[in-house]
């Protein structure tokens, strides 16, 4: 076992991605660290895919001359972390009630089979207890991350052939985190953002952990080729545009306007209503859902906040908020702030543990269903698409071969593994032999095609049938 306080133990740190290999090595000078050593090695399309690694050989090789090829100090050891991509982790900061250290372990093991479709022999994982707010101690905070091992089996094993000795492997968000928050910890919540090659990581931070991470599918690689698209010049005059120009909400390139990027979220959610009004047959309860989703449009584009408070729930809790930071002279970025956040979202129907309750209880929220109605939903789905999409996720715990089967859930459907063509990954660019390209129509869906409403699905049904399984099994 690795003495890791041992100083004659050193090593650098390797981050891998789909295109690149970045090689960074510190040495401790004084109080601060120094950057001694530095590489970068562009890896060809098609060794890594969706962080899944498809050409050994080569990816060995590109290795080796990296950790040859360095800038700087020449690297003497063999040691090294390695950050691994995001594609297939699993990041969750979970609550567990008091109790004693050793207790904690086991209660990890259920939280894991409850938060992460994967069986523990199926993983690797770690986990530390968090220290979120002094007075906040009725119960422990604890994060966990999860790598599948069938993902980082093949990196260790390459690693190894390129005669590296992996100390430790690092989920990329939480290296993120580790390398831009000073000392580990801030006061205020942080939005960090990542552009990479192929996709845009999302990790908000608070206090002193992770709380959620995301990916986009908005790269460098799908900037510069709108840059291409809009202005009709070559790739490589359009990235030396984004490395000059960077990301201006409004730039201007040989008289173009490129405004590209911004979406007004009033239009986009118009656009989905009146996609949404012509399907067909539409019930009167799905008729009156979509003249009450009109109505709070035009609210809000006329900014009558006030005229929707316990109707639409960020405003009604916008309101609370401001109400009680206004009351007791709390800000939004203060502890107070974040606790109360918490017991607003707490689920709980009872009103001495959920602030939402509460509200409810007081009559000041308003339903567009019965409570009978709201209660039988809590314990049998409604005749939605998300009926068959929850169906399918206790199928994937429940046979393991549907699983390997899965590349990605999405809220349409299920994206399917495809051996030697193209492979989706979570709403973001995909790898495929013909170049690049978004993840759009699912194999699998949830709903029949124009009906989401509808909890039956022809092809769900033929996929189960084709893989010999049974939903009421």
């Amino acid at each position: 076992m690795f003495n890791f306080l041992n100083p004659k133990i050193q090593g650098f740190g390797i981050d891998l991605s789909d295109l690149s290999i970045k090689i960074v090595n510190l040495k401790k000078k004084g109080n601060d660290l120094e950057l001694v050593s530095f590489g970068r090695q562009e890896i060809p399309v098609g060794l890594i895919e969706n962080g899944g690694i498809k050409k050994e050989g080569e990816l060995i090789e590109i290795i080796k001359k990296s950790v040859k090829e360095v800038k700087g100090e020449t690297l003497k050891t063999k040691y090294c972390v390695v950050s691994l991509p995001e594609t297939e982790s699993f990041v969750r900061l979970v609550s567990l009630p008091l109790m004693k250290k050793e207790e904690v372990a086991e209660a990890i093991k259920w939280e894991i089979e409850a938060n992460i479709p994967l069986g523990l022999p199926e993983i690797y994982y770690d986990w530390r207890v968090v220290d979120l707010a002094a007075g906040h101690q009725d119960h422990l905070d604890v994060l966990i991350g999860v790598l599948p091992k069938k993902t980082v089996d093949p990196y260790l094993n390459v690693l190894k052939k390129a005669n590296l000795k992996p100390l430790a492997f690092e989920i990329e968000s939480l290296a993120i985190a580790r390398a831009l928050v000073p000392n580990g910890c801030c006061e205020k919540t942080l939005l960090l953002i990542d552009i990479g090659a192929k996709k845009t990581s999302l990790v908000i931070f608070s206090g002193q952990t992770v709380y959620f991470t995301a990916s986009l599918p908005i790269s460098n690689s799908s900037i510069i080729a709108t840059l291409s698209e809009k202005i009709k010049i070559d790739v490589a005059k359009a990235k030396q545009i984004k490395i000059e120009q960077g990301l201006d909400y409004k730039i201007k390139c040989f008289g173009h306007d490129l405004d590209f990027a911004y979406v007004d979220i009033w239009d986009y959610n118009r656009l989905f209503l009146d996609y949404a009004k012509q399907l067909n047959p539409l019930s009167d309860m799905e008729k009156m859902a979509l003249e009450e989703w009109a109505r709070v449009l035009e609210l809000l584009k006329a900014k009558a906040l006030d005229e929707l408070v316990g109707e639409l729930d960020w405003v009604t809790k916008r309101f609370w908020l401001k109400t009680e930071m206004k009351q007791f002279g709390f800000g939004i970025d203060s502890v107070q702030a974040y606790v109360l956040c918490r017991e607003y979202h707490n689920i709980s129907p009872s009103p001495q543990k959920s602030l939402f309750a509460l509200l409810d209880e007081e009559g000041l929220i308003r339903h567009l269903v019965s409570r009978e109605e709201i209660e039988r939903a809590r314990f049998l789905a409604p005749a939605t698409r998300a009926r068959s999409r929850g169906e399918f996720v206790q199928m994937c715990r429940r046979y393991p071969e549907l699983r390997e089967r899965v590349q990605n859930i999405t809220w349409e459907g299920v994206c399917l593994r495809k051996p030697g063509v193209a492979r989706y990954a979570e709403g973001e660019l995909i790898a495929a032999e013909t170049g690049y390209y978004p993840s759009q129509n699912p194999d699998v869906r949830f709903g029949e095609i124009g009906d989401p409403f509808s909890p039956q699905s022809s092809s769900l049904e033929k996929f189960y049938k084709d893989m010999g399984l049974s939903p009421a099994a």
